[in-house]
């Protein structure tokens, strides 16, 4: 049964009932609840009484938290295999022009960095995570 906003304590109410106004959390945590800013925020919704709308919102800010995360960590593992894809560019191409003298990988090492760097794995990443970035109308949300 709600309690009346106008009861106060031990208060007749309904049919002599005998009711007490239950104290907000302000009254009955006093200032520890201003010192933290999210504890205060949801006294405030409790008070107001759309302590479901905070969990929302704070459950939305928590989602936000994790992709904004996710895309950090995507993009520097982006910036680090294109930087690791240039640099073996860079050698494999430094191999092909200097003269047998300054060379130092083997055939083999050198057959390995071809394959990676000509292989449609390398290029289907970097494809995938930059072509919905630079047109995001092909069929991907704009998230990040």
């Amino acid at each position: 049964m709600r309690i009346p906003p106008n009861a106060h304590q031990t208060d007749e109410a309904f049919s002599g009932a005998s009711y007490e106004r239950i104290p907000s959390l302000r009254q009955t945590h006093g200032e520890g609840a201003k010192q933290d800013r999210m504890a205060q925020w949801e006294t405030e919704a409790l008070e107001r009484g759309d302590y479901d709308e905070f969990v929302r919102r704070a459950e939305h800010r928590r989602g936000e938290l994790f992709r904004d995360t996710a895309n950090i960590l995507a993009r520097l593992a982006a910036i680090f295999i294109g930087g690791a894809l240039i640099a073996a560019a860079l050698l494999w191409f430094w191999h092909l022009l200097a003269p047998e003298s300054w060379q130092y990988l083997t055939e083999d090492q050198l057959a390995d960095i071809q394959t990676v760097l000509f292989s449609g794995l390398a290029a289907g990443i970097a494809q995938s995570y930059i072509r919905p970035r630079l047109n995001p109308s092909e069929g991907h949300s704009n998230n990040g």
